[in-house]
């Protein structure tokens, strides 16, 4: 297990260029900051970032926080309930913040919203 002081990091993998994954942990929660469209471009890279992410360490909570996430397709949103499905087996709670309203409607109207705890 890795030391649990405080730390952020940055993910780039093989994003596509304009989307980024960054994160910062502080003892039991991991934040996780999305930024750019998460589209069938992004989401192999984005949900093999955020599977080694959640696979590491062991958290309490997760908290995906889609401020800088203007676009959000089907793939994308598989990913984020997939990060969700992992994070919950693992025995953490997992929760969406601060979506842009298109990012929300789609969410929404997927019920993936529901699943993430969305904040409204």
């Amino acid at each position: 297990m890795h030391d649990t002081a405080d730390r952020s990091d940055y993910c780039d993998g093989n994003l596509p260029r304009g989307t980024t994954l960054a994160w910062s942990r502080n003892g039991g929660l991991l934040t996780v900051f999305l930024s750019g469209d998460l589209d069938a471009r992004a989401a192999t890279a984005l949900h093999a970032c955020l599977y080694e992410l959640l696979t590491v360490d062991t958290v309490d909570q997760v908290v995906l926080d889609l401020t800088g996430v203007p676009f959000c397709d089907a793939s994308g949103a598989r990913v984020l309930t997939a990060a969700h499905h992992l994070a919950t087996t693992r025995g953490a709670e997992c929760r969406a913040r601060r979506a842009q309203p298109a990012v929300a409607w789609l969410l929404r109207l997927t019920h993936a919203a529901n699943l993430l705890g969305l904040d409204d």
